[in-house]
């Protein structure tokens, strides 16, 4: 894997048949989501190298947790 893994950045992975997403990185981990909504911590960079580049997210982390009532 080249590119460093960023917040927004999904993953597939193989060996777990779903993908990840990067949502929150800090003194070199990163802490995300598996598409099932188990999360995961605290993962280093070569964590990612298994795993298959996807792509940016097109829903903002934010906008997760907005709701009916906000615009």
């Amino acid at each position: 894997m080249s590119k460093e893994p960023e917040v927004g950045d999904v993953y597939w992975s193989n060996e777990w048949s779903m993908s990840v997403i990067i949502t929150f990185s800090k003194y070199g981990l990163y802490w995300g989501l598996w598409s099932s909504g188990q999360s995961i911590t605290a993962w280093k960079k070569d964590d990612f190298k298994d795993l298959l580049y996807l792509g940016k997210s097109k829903a903002s982390i934010d906008d997760l947790f907005k709701t009916e009532n906000e615009e």
